[in-house]
């Protein structure tokens, strides 16, 4: 929300996509990589925030509808990490509701530009 009308006047940042070569069952073949973003804020995907930033951008985004945060558990937030924690092993974890449903997709709502 403090990103007010940011992202209608920013500069595109040339998301591009890429012509790889890739190994996929044994054999090399031309891969084309499609660039998108996320954003793991909560909330990030209410109001207008993310599709401003897509149509801006014209880049496919994903954004959080409710929760997204960190944790010592790879299926439960509930496990928060301490702010000055320095263990390993320390998971981003996003929401689907308040209820703790995890996101499955680990991306989040999806916004493309118009």
């Amino acid at each position: 929300g403090g990103s007010g009308t940011f992202w209608s006047s920013a500069k595109e940042l040339q998301y591009g996509s890429t012509l790889r070569n890739r190994k996929i069952n044994g054999e090399w073949v031309g891969y084309i990589s499609s660039p998108y973003v996320v954003f793991y804020g909560c909330n990030t995907a209410n109001g207008e925030f993310a599709q401003n930033f897509t149509n801006s951008q014209k880049v496919t985004t994903y954004a959080q509808t409710t929760y997204a945060s960190f944790s010592y558990s790879k299926k439960s937030r509930l496990r928060r990490i301490n702010t000055n924690g320095t263990s390993l092993n320390i998971y981003l974890l996003s929401f689907e509701s308040l209820y703790g449903i995890k996101n499955s997709d680990v991306l989040g709502k999806v916004f493309n530009p118009k």
